[in-house]
């Protein structure tokens, strides 16, 4: 599984689309880059950090908030924000209207996966409100992604004690850390096609 450079996902939960403008397998896996459009009042599903990857977050259009290590703030239209590696971060999105970012991760690794795989479990209706899985689906993404994002709660001891005591009990219930087939039901289209679904979407390069 791996995106297509102008591929346009939507996670139908947060109502945040992305089109990739570089794929991991068009740049070598030397990074992925995508703008993302979040709707005012979205957010990213809980703060976590990438523990072998910088992200950049560029603003084209709205305000985002940002807060990464101790530091809190608004980035407006122009303002940019690079992320360490291993470094805690989230993001919303600041005021009233739709803040359209550009977002780089260097290296692309398993980033793209990672993201279709919980936007599919959105999509799937396997999360809560915030594009968050519950404790099972969790245990073993926890897992399967440790060295792509981690998040910050439970702390990672406790995940590591959740996958080891609830791993067992999600896979019997036919949960996995993985689901490719996922990914057709959040891509709604590419550049320079209709897309599927109605609404305002990201824009091109």
């Amino acid at each position: 599984m791996g995106s297509r450079t102008g591929s346009i996902y939507v996670n139908p939960v947060t109502q945040e689309r992305a089109v990739v403008l570089v794929s991991s397998a068009d740049s070598g896996g030397e990074l992925v880059r995508a703008e993302l459009w979040a709707p005012p009042g979205a957010q990213v599903a809980a703060p976590h950090t990438h523990p072998r990857q910088s992200e950049r977050f560029e603003v084209r259009q709205g305000r985002l908030g940002v807060r990464y290590g101790s530091d809190t703030g608004v980035l407006d239209v122009g303002d940019a924000v690079e992320v360490p590696p291993g470094t805690v971060h989230d993001w919303w999105t600041h005021g009233d209207e739709p803040a359209r970012v550009l977002v780089e991760v260097r290296p692309a690794l398993r980033f793209e996966e990672a993201i279709v795989t919980l936007w599919g479990l959105a999509a799937a209706g396997r999360t809560n409100p915030r594009g968050m899985p519950g404790p099972l689906q969790l245990a073993l993404l926890s897992h399967e992604w440790d060295d792509t994002i981690r998040f910050v709660f439970p702390p990672r001891p406790v995940q590591q004690l959740m996958h080891r005591v609830l791993g067992p009990v999600a896979r019997r219930r036919g949960l996995r850390g993985t689901y490719p087939e996922l990914e057709q039901r959040i891509l709604i289209g590419r550049l320079g096609e209709p897309l599927t679904l109605h609404g305002p979407a990201p824009a091109g390069p």
